[in-house]
């Protein structure tokens, strides 16, 4: 009924609020790369063979890497639970209209409660 109905826009409203999130953490990860490799530019000419210098190198490309990795998968995440909240919706308002759920629905409906 309507406290499912109203549970599951909250969820919805959550998991959008997940997506913004990630959207903002890889923005910032992205200009943080952006100002290393900036840095990376004002380094003497031959820095690769600085031990030092490389390894600060590698170790912003592996943050950069791993910080995009978990972007795409924030945003898998958030969006698989967004299409299961949409179909128990539609499941959800199915019921309040008086029709027989399928097991679909169901389902639909059981794997967000």
């Amino acid at each position: 009924g309507p406290s499912l109905l109203s549970g599951l826009s909250a969820l919805k409203q959550g998991l959008r609020g997940r997506v913004a999130e990630a959207n903002r953490l890889e923005d910032n990860s992205q200009r943080l790369y952006a100002a290393h490799l900036a840095e990376e530019e004002s380094w003497p000419e031959g820095w690769a063979k600085n031990a030092t210098l490389h390894s600060q190198a590698e170790s912003w490309k592996a943050l950069r890497e791993q910080q995009h990795e978990n972007y795409h998968s924030d945003l898998e995440k958030a969006h698989v639970g967004l299409h299961r909240v949409e179909e128990a919706e539609d499941a959800a308002q199915a019921a309040s209209a008086g029709s027989q759920l399928t097991a679909h629905q169901l389902k639909a409906i059981l794997a967000v409660t």
